[in-house]
């Protein structure tokens, strides 16, 4: 019985073996970008959120050089302040805004009032090129900078 036993155990440590053979490749996590404050400063129109487009110029946000973050839909101000950590924007307390009553209400009005309050946590920030940025969260808004 134990040369069984053996033979079974030299089987396994022999078919084992084999496998360890293989090397492992590290896996290089991807960089992360550093979006320039500069580049974001300035005035945005919101072209689209989460696949839905969006009136041109219904809805501006402005992010300003001191960390002041204001956004506009339609008759109604949204405003904070804001910090950059790498490529991740933040909106930070006390939110305060109006809650007018707009005629006629913007579509998909209460869809974009909760993605510029900031629900769903911090934007991950894209440029595409100069003029457009991508901010990704729990919602994809979509801008387009305003030239005067």
């Amino acid at each position: 019985m134990i040369s069984i036993v053996r033979t079974v155990v030299a089987c396994l440590v022999a078919a084992l073996s084999g496998c360890t053979s293989t090397s492992v490749t590290p896996v290089t996590p991807p960089s992360t970008s550093v979006v320039p404050i500069a580049e974001l400063v300035g005035t945005w129109s919101l072209d689209q959120l989460d696949e839905k487009h969006i009136q041109p110029r219904q809805v501006t946000v402005q992010f300003g050089a001191d960390g002041s973050y204001r956004a506009s839909v339609a008759c109604n101000e949204i405003g904070a302040r804001y910090t950059v950590r790498q490529d991740i924007v933040m909106l930070m307390g006390p939110l305060r805004g109006t809650e007018k009553g707009c005629v006629p209400p913007p579509v998909y009005e209460d869809l974009i009032t909760n993605a510029l309050y900031g629900v769903g946590g911090p934007w991950t920030a894209r440029f595409d090129g100069r003029d457009h940025l991508k901010l990704f969260g729990r919602y994809q808004l979509i801008l387009s900078r305003v030239r005067s």
